[in-house]
Order: C-alpha cells, then sequence, then structure tokens
C-alpha cells in the first residue's frame, strides 16, 4: 500500500547510534511489557545486556498504552513500525485511509485520555524510520518490515521516496520472494513485522519476529556483535 502524498518522517529519518555499551541486542515485534522482562532476565544471566531496539511497540496486547513509559527508559529506543504509524495517525484525528486500526490490534487507543493520545502521537511519531548501530564488525542496519534497495546507503540518499519509506513500514517482498542478494555498505540489515516460527536469514538480511505476541510464538533476541540469536 502507498500513503497519501504526506511526508509524515522525522527528519533526519535515520538514526546512527554508536557502540558505547559492552554489547546491544535486538528485539522482535513486541508487546509490552513481556519483552523488557524477558531482557532484564536475561541480563542477570549475563546471556545478553539491557539494550533493546524494538520495532511496532504497540496493538499487541493490553499494555499497548504502557508505550511511553517504556521510551522513556535510557535503554530503550525503537524505530517505527506500521503499527506504530497507525497508532499515532489516528491518535492525532488523521487515519491512514483504507486502513482499520481498530481491527488490527487498535481498540486499546480509544480508551486513552485526550492528552494522553497526544502524548503517544508526539512520541511515535517521533521514532526514526531506521537506526544504525555502529558494532566492532561494522554497521547493523534495522527498519521495521523490508528495505527496497541492494545499497544500504540509499536510505541517506535525496532519492528516497515517500514510496521507499513505505515499503520499509509495510512490505515484505524480500522474503517472499527468497531473496538473497546481500544488502551492500552494511554488515546486516534487521527486520521484525514478516511473522516466522523461527528466526531466517537471506543473505545479510535477519528476520526476527517470531511471534511472541501470539499463544504458540516466543520472542527472539538477536546478539549486534556475533548476529546470533537467542534462544536458538
Amino acid at each position: 500500500m502507498v500513503l497519501p502524498a504526506i511526508m509524515w518522517l522525522v527528519r533526519p529519518a535515520v538514526t546512527i547510534m554508536p557502540d558505547c555499551i559492552s554489547r546491544r541486542v535486538v528485539l522482535g515485534f513486541t508487546t509490552l511489557p513481556i519483552p523488557c522482562a524477558m531482557l532484564l532476565n536475561v541480563t542477570a544471566s549475563k546471556a545478553m545486556p539491557p539494550a533493546s531496539l524494538a520495532p511496532n511497540l504497540v496493538d499487541r496486547g493490553p499494555e499497548s498504552a504502557d508505550v511511553l513509559k517504556w521510551l522513556e527508559r535510557p535503554w530503550f529506543h525503537a524505530i517505527c513500525g506500521n503499527h506504530d504509524l497507525m497508532t499515532w495517525r489516528r491518535a492525532m484525528g488523521n487515519p491512514i485511509p483504507d486502513v482499520d486500526h481498530r481491527a488490527h490490534g487498535g481498540g486499546w487507543l480509544d480508551a486513552c485520555a485526550g492528552d494522553v493520545r497526544e502524548r503517544i502521537a508526539a512520541c511515535l511519531s517521533a521514532l526514526p524510520l531506521a537506526i544504525e548501530v555502529e558494532t566492532p564488525s561494522g554497521v547493523v542496519g534495522m527498519v521495521h518490515a523490508d528495505f527496497p534497495y541492494d545499497d544500504w546507503q540509499a536510505i541517506h540518499g535525496a532519492t528516497f521516496s515517500p514510496e521507499d519509506e513505505d515499503a520499509c513500514l509495510w512490505s515484505v517482498d524480500r522474503y517472499r520472494m527468497q531473496y538473497s542478494q546481500p544488502v551492500r555498505n552494511v554488515r546486516a540489515v534487521v527486520h521484525g513485522h514478516m511473522t516466522l516460527r523461527k528466526p531466517a536469514q537471506l543473505g545479510n538480511v535477519y528476520y526476527i519476529d517470531t511471534g511472541g505476541w501470539q499463544d504458540a510464538g516466543r520472542f527472539t533476541l538477536l546478539d549486534l556483535h556475533t548476529l546470533k540469536w537467542w534462544p536458538r
């Protein structure tokens, strides 16, 4: 789907994060606070550090309204997912045409007071389209759903279009086509969005949404230093 001609992204659309702690992990599709408790548990066991970059913070559980609390935590960073977009657009009274946010898990927003809806809209609309994390082995890039180019530098280019931004939020083309050509000029690219039974890898592109918000699913963490996922 292509959104109306509206440049909704806050610039810069890419947040660059130095690897300023011992290690970082990235988490797939999240329903708060379950994965955060998971992060704290694995940290206590020294298996993983307490740092998360999580796409889609809302619409997958009754704790969606707690998104503000988690975004205030200094170790918790997020990119914008399609559910985050649906939420802040509707919270601002400008829902995406022909998309029923309530039917996609967004009914919780109706119970939020007006000032809370405004704060949620402000926070989610400020999320970047992508995050880059500098690791000792090279940059790891993260966008929610897909990346429509074979060169990561395209996301920094002036010709990166609203249609390209749309693909980053909604597309599953690379996975459906099983396109394994590596993305150049980046060590790895990490996606959520495409819910799978177990993590998958196509070239240097990793898919880590394993349906932890579903009864039969689980959450997956990816260590950005080793590119190993947990649990295995």
